[in-house]
């Protein structure tokens, strides 16, 4: 299966040969925790040889990413990561049909057309839905970041003695992993994707293993755990705890919730009837991922809002792994890996 990303969609990409051998290391930098996945070709598919989650204590992000390269089983040269969030947009757009050399230049020097960043503050990038089509018009995938994003990554990436060999955003991350690695059907169904992030919720829809829409909701599961602390009095952790493990609690911790899920059901049902509207088709299923997406009752809070038939993902299930990493403790933490292994795949794009 050709991956998403192979016409180079990324928005930093250095000049250097490309390594099939050897590891990859994608490494998901988030607010309140650092995850990384290191991978290895075996045959058709993927080895995972490491993987990790690592706290951020006292907003230290450098030393939590410091600590899960130390843990890595070869040596790094490059890292690839990526970054999300307001300064970020990814569009979908109907052109003119041309080259890929020629919109990219296009871009180049008109993306201010498209976004709503002055054009020296941004880096761009492009990725053509239909290459081998024969209309008039094809419809283009562009995404923009701001520049001083992408330098801060940068800079704290040399600063621990590592180059960055791409950086990207998040949600085309995530395509990537549903993508290379057939999210369940994608290839014969139009499947949503829902990563419930921290801070920030990416919904992507797949049809053929390619992206056509996504999406950045400003609602994450921080929002929730703050809601259930400020509500019942508890510290943040013990709120955090309390949010996917409600025990006796559940109508509690439900009620104190049910704004947030209006909330984030509100946006997602823009989405899917925005997609819906514009390609007069339905989604056949919705898989979630993300730290978040374990909150007791989401699950069933969306497929009855939306009539979408939901259902957990572990993009890890068909993966070989080394001899010292479990299938049980993989597949319970592969829910808030999922953009980590995504980023790691670049390097067999």
């Amino acid at each position: 299966m050709s991956s998403l990303l192979k016409n180079y969609f990324g928005l930093i990409r250095r000049f250097i040969p490309k390594k099939e051998e050897g590891s990859s290391v994608g490494i998901d930098i988030g607010v309140s925790s650092c995850k990384i996945v290191e991978l290895a070709r075996e045959g058709d598919s993927f080895k995972v040889l490491h993987w990790a989650v690592q706290p951020v204590a006292g907003g230290d992000v450098e030393a939590a990413v410091r600590s899960l390269l130390n843990q890595v089983t070869s040596p790094v040269e490059n890292v690839f990561t990526s970054v999300y969030g307001k300064g970020t947009l990814i569009r979908f757009i109907e052109m003119p049909r041309m080259n890929l050399e020629d919109l990219k230049a296009s871009f180049a020097i008109e993306a201010d057309k498209y976004f709503p960043f002055s054009q020296d503050q941004i880096y761009t990038d492009c990725f053509i839905i239909d290459p081998q089509g024969k209309s008039k018009k094809m419809r283009v995938m562009a995404a923009a970041v701001k520049k001083e994003m992408v330098g801060d990554r940068l800079k704290m990436f040399n600063a621990l003695g590592y180059e960055s060999d791409f950086i990207g955003l998040n949600a085309v991350a995530l395509a990537n992993t549903g993508s290379m690695l057939n999210c369940p059907d994608s290839d014969s169904e139009i499947v949503g994707i829902l990563d419930v992030g921290e801070t920030v919720s990416s919904f992507i829809v797949l049809m053929k293993g390619i992206p056509q829409f996504v999406r950045d909701i400003s609602t994450g599961g921080r929002d929730l755990t703050k809601r259930i602390a400020n509500a019942m009095a508890l510290e943040f952790s013990e709120a955090e705890r309390l949010k996917c493990n409600p025990g006796d609690r559940l109508s509690e911790i439900q009620g104190v919730c049910d704004s947030a899920f209006a909330n984030l059901m509100q946006e997602l049902r823009l989405s899917v009837d925005y997609f819906m509207n514009e390609h007069n088709q339905e989604i056949n299923r919705l898989v979630l991922t993300g730290g978040a997406s374990l909150m007791h009752g989401l699950a069933k809070h969306i497929e009855s809002n939306l009539e979408i038939k939901v259902e957990s993902w572990n993009p890890f299930e068909k993966l070989a792994r080394a001899d010292h990493l479990t299938a049980e403790e993989l597949a319970q933490k592969s829910n808030r890996l999922a953009v980590a292994l995504g980023l790691a795949l670049y390097q067999y794009d």
